[in-house]
C-alpha cells in the first residue's frame, strides 16, 4: 500500500520533533501492506526476506494500532520536522524507481558542490522525490542558490526518464524548465 522513504536529517529532525522510534540510521523505509491475512502473511514474509538480504540496522514490524500511528505520525511530520530546524525548498519530482539509488546519491553530490543540505523523503513505492533543500532566508543569495540546485535536482529526474512533477503540479519554479525532455 506504501513505501516510504525517509533519510538521516529527516530522520533525526522528526525524531527530535514526533519521538516516532525511529533507529539512527542513514535511512530507513516505512512500508505498509493490506489485505486479507494471507495476503498480509504472505507479503510481510516476502519484504522481510528482500530487506534481511541488504542486512539492515533494524528490522520492526508494527505490533500494535498505537505502534503504526506512531510510525505513520513520525513520517507525516517530516516536513514540519525539517521546518523546525532550517528554511527549506521543497521539490516534487517523479523518477523510475530504478533510479533512486543513482538520484539520490547525485543529490548528495550536488548538495556538497552547492554547499546546502538536503533531506530526502518521498514516495519511494513511486519515485515520487520530495527533496528538501536546506538555506538560510536571511542569508543574501542563499535563496537564488537553492533555486539553482532545485532546478538541477528536476533536471536530474527528467533526464533519467522521469518528470518534473508527481503530485504538486507545476508552479513558477517549473516553468523555464517545461522544455526539457
Amino acid at each position: 500500500m506504501a513505501i516510504e522513504f525517509m533519510d538521516r536529517p529527516c530522520i533525526r529532525a522528526t525524531e527530535a520533533f514526533a519521538g516516532a522510534g525511529y533507529p539512527d540510521c542513514e535511512a530507513l523505509l516505512i512500508v505498509e501492506v493490506e489485505g486479507a491475512d494471507e495476503e498480509i502473511d504472505a507479503q510481510l514474509e516476502r519484504i522481510l526476506a528482500i530487506a534481511r538480504t541488504h542486512n539492515p540496522v533494524e528490522l520492526r514490524e508494527s505490533t500494535s494500532t498505537d505502534e503504526s500511528a506512531r510510525i505513520w505520525l513520525g513520517r507525516k511530520s517530516a516536513f514540519g520536522a525539517m521546518g523546525q530546524i532550517n528554511d527549506y525548498m521543497c521539490l516534487d519530482g517523479t523518477i523510475p524507481v530504478t533510479e533512486l539509488p543513482y538520484v539520490l546519491r547525485r543529490i548528495g553530490e550536488m548538495s556538497k558542490e552547492y554547499g546546502l543540505a538536503v533531506g530526502n523523503v518521498f514516495h519511494a513505492g513511486d519515485g515520487n522525490m520530495h527533496p528538501l533543500i536546506c538555506y538560510d532566508a536571511n542569508k543574501p543569495g542563499d535563496l537564488e542558490i537553492c533555486e539553482k540546485f532545485g532546478a538541477e535536482v528536476l533536471k536530474l529526474c527528467v533526464d533519467v526518464g522521469g518528470c518534473l512533477t508527481g503530485e504538486h503540479g507545476v508552479g513558477i519554479e517549473k516553468h523555464d524548465l517545461m522544455g526539457r525532455h
